[in-house]
């Protein structure tokens, strides 16, 4: 085999591609490619012996951790754990248990998985790039600005729009029927979402665009919400093509962000608006429990707590304490209060930050 690491890659895809859901398999063929393309730079590098997967050992995973980590880019631990995870997959597929045993050996070498908080969008962003997003033309710029509306008025996920069915739509009552739920098959269940309205103007706008973009290409009708006829075949767009047109907004408008930021910024304002809300937007984004909006929404608390500490600090950063002018009792205090504190901590032996 000339290239091992490439045939390998296709063929353990191949063998997934049987296994997962298709957003999984295209989320984890597009890490597990730029995996090989690092593994690759590394041996050109010189770092690494070999990229063979029925070869690598303990050696080389050594130096891939110690790449990832420390690199001109180092991983987040939760990036870093998916893409060892998924790199052990594809040696464990060439049966090369190297990974798995260096866990049960060393399982403090390997990055776990922690919790983080949760982004999500301000109101004022969500704005911006639904404004930023009328400057784009053609079919592009309809689907761009039909999903900036969408996705927070409904807290769906990035695929349950993307690979929706123009049947799913009721804009008569404003609701949407989720065909394609998280776990779907297994844990997930189908479940319709009620449209907010301010999503309701720009929806009916993308309809008609839609019509319009359907026309031009020589068809009646389409039976996706949002239909890629590129190819002259009516199929759905895929989710590396819905990171391209999230990008372009990005680019626009400044704002950094993730289509399934939408999800909690939706869960965000609307508990703003009302906290008692908190069991509704549970059964809006399909939580299999109002618990895990609980923990969803605490999540992104954590974000908004950091950001009003550093506003207060922010206005009170000049303050300067009032001299008081102290009688002779008061001063013997003080310093009798300033000698139990230096005996406490041991006089100059006290180290400042360490709580």
């Amino acid at each position: 085999m000339k290239f091992p690491l490439r045939s390998a890659t296709k063929k353990y895809l191949a063998m997934r591609e049987e296994r997962v859901k298709e957003s999984t398999l295209d989320n984890e063929s597009r890490i597990l490619w730029h995996i090989v393309s690092i593994l690759e730079e590394m041996v050109k590098q010189g770092e690494l012996s070999t990229s063979n997967p029925w070869k690598m050992g303990r050696k080389e995973i050594r130096a891939i951790l110690n790449r990832l980590q420390d690199g001109d880019k180092p991983l987040e631990n939760e990036t870093l754990e998916k893409y060892i995870r998924y790199l052990e997959g594809l040696l464990n597929f060439c049966d090369n248990r190297v990974i798995e045993e260096m866990k049960k050996d060393s399982p403090n070498l390997f990055p776990k998985r922690g919790r983080k908080p949760i982004a999500h969008l301000s109101e004022k962003e969500v704005n911006a790039i639904q404004e930023s997003a009328e400057g784009f033309e053609g079919w592009s710029g309809s689907i761009m600005r039909f999903i900036a509306s969408f996705y927070p008025a409904t807290g769906l996920r990035p695929s349950e729009l993307r690979t929706a069915r123009i049947e799913d739509l009721d804009v008569k009552n404003w609701t949407f029927r989720v065909r394609n739920p998280k776990g779907a098959g297994s844990y997930g269940e189908r479940r319709v979402v009620s449209i907010m309205p301010q999503a309701e103007e720009a929806t009916l706008r993308f309809l008609r665009e839609r019509r319009e973009y359907i026309r031009s290409k020589g068809l009646g009708d389409s039976k996706y919400l949002i239909p890629n006829l590129s190819s002259g075949k009516d199929s759905i767009y895929s989710s590396n093509h819905f990171r391209k047109l999230k990008k372009r907004l990005q680019d626009a408008t400044g704002i950094e962000f993730r289509i399934k930021d939408y999800r909690s910024t939706f869960a965000s304002l609307s508990v703003m608006k009302d906290p008692s809300a908190l069991p509704y937007v549970s059964r809006q984004l399909g939580h299999a429990s109002p618990d895990t909006t609980v923990r969803f929404y605490a999540d992104m608390e954590l974000i908004d707590a950091g950001n009003s500490l550093r506003r207060m600090w922010a206005t009170d950063r000049k303050v300067v304490p009032s001299k008081k002018v102290l009688s002779q009792a008061e001063k013997k205090e003080e310093n009798e209060a300033k000698n139990s504190i230096k005996a406490l901590i041991g006089g100059s032996s006290y180290l400042p930050g360490y709580g």
